[in-house]
């Protein structure tokens, strides 16, 4: 049977990175993603295809020799599933970091696009993609002495060896561009050019050549002119690098880990994230009974009448149905700690949510965008290049969306009543020739109708007049639409009249001041409207700028102040034809305005999920984001991660939005045979779970 240090000395062969390392990584993590794992990540294996690439292509290159016995300058590789770490010595490190950062080499570009370095003193150095969780950590080994003697310490990269790159790549005839921390329009939209390099499949043996650096520190394949060959790749022993349930991940005995919503809401996911770390844990080997309660989404009907999975080793998954009796369920979870099991995972639901306090451990599930909708883990940075005026157009649109316009004068709230009215009394004459507009007999039905006046406004949208399409169902639409049905050869002069006539002792009784003016008048304002096309409540074009007139009188001192007096009186005008004619001034000046998401600082993030918590007892408590993305930034994560400590949580798990999830509904026999990287994201689940429990088998338990 192999030893830990057996395990340890196969992976150096494929890695090359120091035993100790070798060591620390497989008591970590055992062997359930393998020996030598791939990137689970697209984004990552991408970036790290991209930088093998940029290392042995290399297009600025001033004949400058790398160490002999590494990979284009790196010495080592410690890869994981969720990301990597590279090695190289320290005369190496300037010259691969101009290499791999992007730079302008005349029309092309040299390097990685996107990538941009993170060096502090207290950190590692890290080059990730802007924006993305994609992440490769570089650290330096220092060579000491000779023979028996000789020593390997291990030290950081920092600003000075930045430095050292920046004036290299100058000297090489390159303009760097990693000093900005905005992509620059020479690399691209977000890895278009990197994505580019790579044919269908390509990308992945080149990931893989670059996390197996140890097979190539004495001969490097030629890959030139093509990628690696999967031959080039298996090393000493493949059968062993495959993924199998051997080594960490295990707990303790009768241990209960509840599983609830941070906030007593429902549909976060809960139910998906207990099965999934019960799947995770058996296949560490554990025997594992997962409690559900009687919700229509709960673990039996996951399960259904099909068998539970079968897993390599002693691991198991068995299920239970809560009693609906508070007590009754309690004294389960009681009984339930002495049976044969490692773990007992509690997946109460909403109605029997007090049972986490039976618990050893909570997992506290919440969405990944908790933040009203927003995104939790970036804001949006918008750096807009578009001409001062276009800008000043934007402004007003602002401003006149918040503007409260003069109310309109009584008759024209008259006039615009008249119009809605006639709208229906054209298409209601026609129907069956009654003139009336309403029963003069009905006195709620007359209110219904007069008493819309109320409700009509005049304002900076296009329809100045805001009353329910169902009471005129004609003033909506085409206003030709509304005499279509109109006997060819009809005079409307004449069913204007008709019209006044008729309303004519109600609107002298209600509006005795206004309505012998707006009787006179009104026919031959809708005579003029009719043929303009105008529909019922629209505003005409006079109408528009009178308005516009004022509108402009009660903004031009702030936008004098903002914008200057020469813009102001040049572009206004513009702007309001746009906005009369309902046109889009915008799209010509679309490609001037950049958004770019900028990571939120991760105490930041941490204040914001720890606000998600609600109800839960003071016991150990682990975050877990559900349903959340893939590319959140690595380094952002772990910020995050320690700083949740700070209010009271124990830790932070990710459960990443994979359609394996959803398949487990149809499929649980899946938890037995995840993919690689359902595999990995469940395992860091169960890690963070196992890592805990122990705490509480040593005397803490309540």
């Amino acid at each position: 049977m192999a030893t830990d240090s057996d395990v340890a000395r196969l992976r150096q062969k494929y890695t090359g990175e120091p035993r100790a390392v070798a060591l620390e990584w497989y008591r970590n993590n055992g062997l359930h993603q393998g020996l030598v794992p791939d990137a689970t990540d697209w984004v990552q294996e991408l970036l790290e295809a991209g930088v093998l690439q940029a290392l042995v292509r290399s297009p600025l290159d001033d004949g400058s020799p790398v160490s002999a016995g590494t990979l284009c300058g790196v010495v080592a590789a410690s890869p994981r599933s969720h990301g990597l770490t590279l090695w190289c010595r320290d005369a190496d490190l300037p010259l691969l970091l101009a290499r791999l950062l992007p730079a302008q080499t005349g029309p092309d570009i040299s390097g990685v696009p996107w990538l941009r370095p993170w060096a502090s003193p207290e950190e590692d150095l890290a080059l990730g993609l802007i924006g993305r969780q994609a992440r490769i950590t570089v650290r330096v080994r220092h060579a000491t002495g000779t023979g028996r003697g000789a020593r390997v310490r291990v030290g950081r990269a920092g600003r000075e060896d930045l430095e050292r790159a920046h004036a290299w790549t100058i000297a090489a005839g390159g303009t760097p561009l990693w000093d900005e921390s905005l992509p620059q329009r020479a690399e691209g939209g977000p890895l278009e050019l990197l994505g580019r390099r790579f044919g269908a499949g390509e990308a992945a043996p080149w990931s893989r050549a670059l996390r197996r650096a140890g097979l190539f520190l004495e001969r490097m394949p030629d890959w030139r002119s093509r990628p690696p060959a999967a031959e080039e790749l298996e090393g000493p022993n493949p059968v062993r690098l495959q993924p199998r349930a051997a080594g960490p991940a295990r707990t303790t005995n009768g241990d209960v880990v509840a599983v609830t919503s941070s906030n007593g809401r429902g549909g976060y996911g809960c139910t998906t994230a207990a099965v999934v770390l019960a799947g995770a844990l058996a296949r560490s080997g554990n025997r594992v009974l997962v409690l559900g309660g009687d919700d229509p989404s709960n673990v039996v009907a996951l399960f259904g009448n099909q068998p539970t999975p079968a897993f390599t080793g002693n691991g198991s998954v068995n299920v239970g149905l809560l009693p609906p009796d508070a007590e009754a369920a309690r004294e389960m979870v009681s009984r339930a700690r002495q049976w044969q099991y490692d773990v007992v995972v509690l997946d109460p639901g909403f109605q029997q949510r007090r049972l986490v306090d039976t618990s050893d451990l909570v997992l506290a599930v919440m969405p990944d965008r908790p933040r009203g909708g927003g995104s939790l883990w970036t804001d949006t940075r918008v750096v807009d290049r578009r001409p001062e005026h276009v800008r000043m157009w934007e402004w007003l649109d602002e401003r006149s969306g918040a503007w409260t316009p003069p109310a309109p004068d009584p008759v024209q709230r008259l006039m615009i009543l008249l119009d809605l009215m006639f709208a229906v009394y054209l298409a209601a004459r026609a129907e069956d020739g009654d003139p009336r507009v309403y029963d003069p007999a009905d006195a709620e039905e007359i209110e219904e109708w007069w008493g819309d006046l109320a409700h009509i406004a005049f304002d900076t949208d296009y329809d100045a007049a805001e009353l329910d399409d169902e009471d005129y169902p004609d003033g909506g639409g085409d206003d030709t639409a509304s005499t279509a049905s109109v006997p060819e050869g009809t005079e409307l002069d004449s069913w204007r009249a008709d019209f006044i006539s008729f309303l004519h002792p109600e609107g002298l009784r209600r509006h005795p001041d206004q309505w012998p003016h707006v009787a006179s008048s009104w026919p031959e304002r809708q005579r003029q409207r009719q043929a303009a096309g105008l529909m019922p409540g629209h505003k005409s074009e006079d109408e528009w700028w009178a308005l516009l007139k004022v509108f402009f009188a009660d903004v031009e001192e702030d936008a004098v102040a903002t914008w200057g007096l020469a813009l102001w009186e040049e572009h206004r005008s513009r702007w309001a034809t746009a906005l009369i004619r309902d046109e889009n001034l915008y799209p010509p000046f679309d490609d001037l305005v950049e958004s770019t998401e900028i990571p939120r600082q991760g105490t930041d993030v941490a204040r914001d999920l720890a606000g998600e918590m609600r109800g839960l007892p003071p016991m150990p408590v682990i975050g877990v984001l559900t349903r959340a993305r893939r590319d959140i930034d690595a380094q952002q994560l772990n910020d995050t991660a320690a700083a949740v400590t700070e209010h009271g949580l124990s830790g932070l798990a990710l459960l990443p939005d994979l359609r394996e999830w959803s398949e487990l509904w149809g499929n649980p026999a899946g938890l037995a045979t995840p993919s690689p990287r359902a595999a990995a994201t469940s395992l860091a689940l169960a890690r963070a779970v196992t890592e805990q429990l122990p705490r509480r088998a040593k005397g803490e338990r309540a």
